[in-house]
């Protein structure tokens, strides 16, 4: 998920005098909001900020719908985009799914299961014997060896998500549906996880998704 990002937003912007005083007072609200951080066990938090009155803008909505977001921020912070940013994800694109965290659980992935029988977690089968798996088509097999690898490899820190609310897109077409952050918060290794981000996948994606 490492190709461009495509989004789409509306936005409402004054002109003239009208906008060089919006964003003096954008400017003077973000300022004013500024407060020493509160250190919580070494951890800095950041106290929330007001979004900044924009004069001429009450009572405008503005909505965000993005396509192929990446990972830019925390849980708490994607949540609050909900209201008004809905971001879409087609089949097993990568780049809703590509974070320094996503990256590491997968390199944790790959190491345990290299691990020489001896030190392998008991349980947990070899690389062979997972492919093996997957052309024998036994799919509660995999699911339990998925089962018992995940805790033991997606534990990174600093875990990110798409912004707002989070629509799956089916990638050959198909009626959309909600998802929640755990939908996002691994990569997904398939022949398609790159083709999946490119625009016209996207497009054709809504377009069989509005059929429905």
């Amino acid at each position: 998920k490492t190709a461009s990002t495509a989004s789409a937003a509306r936005s409402a912007t004054a002109a003239g005098a009208a906008g060089a005083s919006a964003a003096a007072a954008a400017a003077a609200a973000v300022a004013d909001s500024a407060a020493p951080m509160d250190v919580v066990d070494d951890v800095p938090t950041v106290p929330p900020l007001e979004a900044p009155q924009v004069p001429g803008t009450a009572g405008v909505s503005i909505e965000c719908l993005a396509f192929a977001c990446p990972q830019v921020l925390d849980a708490r912070l994607a949540e609050a985009q909900s209201e008004h940013t809905m971001s879409f994800i087609v089949g097993d694109d990568m780049v809703p799914r590509l974070s320094y965290a996503t990256v590491q659980d997968l390199r944790n992935a790959v190491l345990l299961l290299s691990r020489p029988g001896a030190t392998r977690p008991q349980g947990l089968p070899t690389p062979a014997e997972i492919l093996q798996l997957e052309t024998a088509g036994e799919i509660e097999a995999l699911g339990r060896a998925y089962a018992a690898l995940k805790p033991l490899v997606a534990t990174s820190p600093g875990r990110l998500f798409p912004s707002g609310r989070l629509v799956q897109l089916p990638p050959n077409g198909g009626a959309a549906w909600e998802v929640d952050h755990s939908a996002v918060d691994e990569l997904r290794i398939s022949s398609d996880m790159g083709a999946a981000h490119l625009p016209r996948r996207c497009l054709l994606a809504v377009q069989e998704a509005c059929k429905h």
